[in-house]
């Protein structure tokens, strides 16, 4: 789909970002108007996009609103979003939106209603003009701009506060008409799946298996004859069909829960890494495991072993990360995924019952939770000592010592348990009550905002549109290249299927891996 061909959409013009501060984020709860009081009135900074490639800071007050300004802030509207306990009866945000939406016609006039009201309700706006735009790619390239601009505005937000702001990211035609900007579903990525698996993860199910499968480590190092032993295929049935949720996405759950992606969509843009690319490599290699023989299947399963428990740590040290509310990661250069993965791991080591939903609640009820948990991960792992079970978990480490890890595990569990109580002990106890607090825009995992406008129609972009290929070969020299390599490809099958080459060839590789393992 192509926005209409203008100028280039790299011009100062080519986007307009119309941001409005943030005005006192509504409370979830009645009991945290005093930490938001405390907190003061955050400050927003404004940038506009010069010619030479860099920011220039911008600003102006809400009475100098204009059409042409490519960026400006608003001062913070205070009280505006809150109901008064003395009033009446006060009309609803989206009642106040549709109600300005209604009362303009088609236009600039309508266009300028839709963003004042907007920003009035204290949302901020991120508008892209398709007529600066010659192609789906230069608007994809802005939208990624955009990303990183609300990614960086998430970071920058204090620890005591929350790590979302109502944002908006919307496309504006030839016509001045505004639409959400989505991303095509099939390019959106496992939205669905991640909000579902969000909720299912079982805390307690992904320590038992951490404490089960750590048990294996010990046979690296054995002496004894615990060759072609093991039964790799169990792990990877057990790992890929029972605990589905505690291996699944833990990539993307690095990626939204500690570096703060604005949605799935945004992920997928910016990320190149699969999200559930460490689950699959670990089935993977376990499946290689259970057709090898020798050290290879030893060292192949201890690998499979390994990378789940990376997973598992992952996944809870990202929901500790996001339910103890701690500030995103601000690093979003080269190499940040993998920050953010490490950073997980680390978190899960250190704080691995506090990536529950249950401690979010605070008080008594969360430290209950921390202590039962415990309670059940230990006395698992002490049955996990019996060879008899450990016949049927990890076949194989029954015929390992399993001294170290005993006394490895036991100093782990006590300093671990001693921490997630002290931290757990500061989660102020939340009373779910009524809030006069009102969502007015809807999460939605498709718009790279991560939020849609209701009463505002969708404008989708398909990503895979974007893609012109190499720039320096004509489609012709293409085309002539893909015959090319046909009949290079076919030509070499020919030859290795009339010849011994590849037959002596799998004979030295076979060799070389014997002589490794």
């Amino acid at each position: 789909m192509k926005a209409s061909p203008s100028r280039s959409c790299m011009r100062v013009s080519r986007v307009e970002i119309r941001m409005a501060a943030m005005s006192n984020r509504q409370k979830d709860d009645v009991d945290d108007s005093d930490n938001d009081a405390s907190r003061g009135t955050p400050q927003t900074s404004m940038y506009s996009t010069s010619a030479s490639g860099g920011y220039e800071s911008s600003s102006s007050n809400l009475e100098e609103f204009g059409v042409e300004r490519t960026i400006h802030e608003v001062p913070e509207l205070k009280g505006h979003n809150h109901v008064s306990s003395s009033s009446s009866c006060l009309p609803c945000r989206k009642e106040i939106f549709r109600q300005q939406v209604a009362a303009n016609s088609l236009g600039s006039d309508r266009r300028l209603a839709i963003l004042e009201t907007l920003e009035h309700l204290g949302v901020k706006v991120y508008v892209i003009k398709g007529e600066n735009c010659a192609d789906t790619g230069e608007v994809l390239k802005q939208v990624k701009r955009i990303v990183n601009l609300i990614s960086m505005a998430t970071r920058v937000l204090p620890m005591s506060g929350s790590l979302e702001y109502e944002r908006a990211l919307l496309y504006q035609d030839h016509n001045e008409r505004l639409f959400n900007l989505l991303i095509s579903h099939h390019a959106v990525g496992p939205s669905e799946t991640w909000k579902n698996y969000l909720d299912s993860f079982s805390g307690l199910e992904a320590m038992i298996a951490l404490l089960v499968l750590i048990r294996s480590f010990p046979c690296a190092t054995s002496e004894e004859g615990i060759v072609d032993t093991f039964k790799p295929a169990i792990l990877s049935l057990i790992l890929g069909l029972v605990l589905t949720e505690e291996m699944s996405l833990s990539w993307l759950n690095a990626s939204m829960l500690v570096r703060a992606s604005p949605s799935v969509a945004a992920h997928t843009l910016t990320c190149p890494v699969a999200p559930d690319l460490m689950r699959k490599l670990v089935i993977f290699v376990l499946a290689l495991a259970s057709v090898a023989s020798g050290n290879a299947q030893l060292i192949l399963t201890l690998m499979g072993i390994g990378g789940a428990c990376l997973v598992l740590l992952a996944n809870m040290g990202s929901r500790a990360w996001h339910f103890l509310r701690w500030k995103p990661q601000r690093y979003s250069w080269f190499g940040a995924g993998f920050l953010a993965y490490g950073k997980a791991v680390v978190f899960g080591m250190v704080f691995p019952y506090l990536g529950h939903r249950d401690i979010m609640v605070g008080g008594k009820a969360a430290i209950e939770y921390v202590i039962r948990t415990s309670f059940l991960a230990a006395l698992a792992f002490v049955l996990s000592d019996v060879d008899e079970v450990q016949r049927f978990l990890v076949i194989g480490s029954d015929r390992c010592s399993q001294t170290t890890v005993n006394f490895c595990v036991s100093v782990w569990f006590f300093v671990t348990l001693i921490t997630c109580l002290c931290m757990v002990r500061q989660i102020p106890f939340v009373d779910q009550k009524p809030s006069a607090a009102e969502r007015f825009l809807e999460p939605d995992h498709s718009s790279p905002a991560g939020y849609r406008v209701p009463s505002l129609p969708d404008y989708e972009i398909d990503p895979s549109l974007a893609r012109t290929g190499l720039p320096c070969l004509s489609l012709r020299n293409e085309f002539m290249t893909g015959i090319f390599i046909a009949f290079a490809l076919s030509g070499s099958m020919v030859y290795l299927s009339l010849t011994t080459w590849d037959e002596s060839l799998a004979v030295t590789i076979n060799r070389t891996i014997s002589e490794f393992t």
